[in-house]
């Protein structure tokens, strides 16, 4: 019965051929940095990446590294809700809040990234999801040298909340934008979906990735970003 449900949950596994407001937040991002190639959350590159914050334990000058980081987020997140959440807590002069949000980055545990939904590099949001899925389809491109013939597949579940306008089906938009901004194609969920599911499609459709937005157990407040790969070649 389980692999009967897994079996018609691949089937509504859709192919996108374009999204909405979703692609158009995409390429924003990438006309508003100064440096488009880098707005990226870089793995596994020796170059430097304008986007890495400072990790706890690092020596620098706290105040010119907010105030960068600061910047960065004003400039690049386009989704108003954030945007006004971070220019708030600046006008407040709530420094160690963001500092909190701002100079610390989240990174990849058990299969993927999970957080806090709000604003800031350190939660879960629309800039960090795309800056995520963008890091994740050049690896992609290195492993996979038939990435546009394979695509992938996202999915999500019913997490979502109001005051940063963050839900896993948006961010699974954002996600797909991305990747058919480069011309990938996508397989999204026509619903949301237990975590299983999207493993099983990543098999029966042979794609190279998949994508589950979902926090699993953690507290409604959080949200994450998980991937599963297949073995290249």
């Amino acid at each position: 019965v389980a692999q009967a449900r897994c079996a018609a949950a691949a089937a509504a596994a859709v192919p996108l051929t374009h999204t909405r407001d979703e692609e158009a937040a995409v390429s924003t991002l990438r006309r508003r940095s100064s440096s488009p190639p880098q707005i990226r959350a870089e793995m596994g590159d020796g170059g430097q990446d304008i986007n890495a914050n400072p990790l706890k334990g690092d020596v620098h000058d706290g105040d010119q590294e907010l105030e960068r980081a600061l910047d960065q987020w004003l400039l690049w997140d386009q989704n108003p809700k954030t945007k006004a959440e971070i220019e708030k807590l600046h006008h407040d002069g709530k420094k160690k809040e963001l500092r909190d949000r701002l100079c610390y980055r989240m990174t990849f545990g058990t299969a993927g990234l999970r957080s806090s939904m709000g604003a800031g590099f350190s939660c879960i949001n629309d800039l960090t999801i795309i800056q995520s899925t963008q890091g994740l389809l050049k690896y992609l491109e290195r492993c996979f040298s038939d990435l546009q013939q394979r695509g992938i597949v996202i999915g999500y579940d019913t997490r979502g909340q109001e005051k940063s306008r963050c839900s896993s089906m948006r961010l699974a938009q954002l996600t797909a934008a991305v990747f058919l901004g480069k011309e990938i194609p996508v397989y999204l969920f026509s619903t949301y979906v237990p975590t299983p599911f999207v493993p099983y499609a990543v098999r029966q459709l042979h794609v190279a990735a998949g994508v589950m937005i979902t926090a699993s157990h953690n507290p409604k407040e959080d949200n994450g970003y998980k991937v599963r790969c297949v073995v290249a070649g």
